[in-house]
Parts: C-alpha cells; structure tokens; sequence
C-alpha cells in the first residue's frame, strides 16, 4: 500500500465527486448519530466510491488529522467533510 497525500485525495474526490454518497453512506453507518465512523470505515467507504484510484492507497495517515482525541479510532467525519469542501 502507498501512501496518499490530503491534496492527492481531494484531486481525486473532486475529479469524479462522490462526497455526497460518501457522507450519505456514513450517515447510515453512524447510527448513534456521534458525528464519528472507524478508520477502517472511513477507508472502506472512500475504496467503494473509488475503487480504480484508491486501490493501492493507505489512507490511513490521513485519517490520524481528524481522529477523535480520546479515540484515535475514530473519525470526525465531519471534520473530514469540511476539509475537503
């Protein structure tokens, strides 16, 4: 897996943008309504809306700058939303 870089992400995203069904999907997920997805729920997602361009991509790097402080588990999502917007 190769890392990938925010700028590279948001390229991607916006080159073919999803991030409507994205946070849709994680709307569905978050069924406590906390405002947070895993990382491997996050990354799952993103490789199911981007299959040819983040496959051999490790977003997990990303993901660290919008982790929870007392979970580094989980992802503000929204956080993650704003930032690419």
């Amino acid at each position: 897996m190769v890392p990938i870089t925010e700028a590279e992400l948001v390229r991607i995203i916006f080159e073919n943008n999803k991030l409507n069904d994205i946070i849709r999907t994680i709307y569905q997920i978050d069924k406590q309504h906390n405002g947070y997805v895993t990382t491997t729920e996050l990354d799952d997602i993103l490789k199911l809306n981007y299959k040819d361009e983040l496959a051999d991509k490790d977003t997990r790097l990303i993901m660290r700058k919008y982790a929870s402080i007392q979970n580094r588990v989980l992802v503000d999502y929204k956080k993650f939303r704003d930032s690419i917007v």
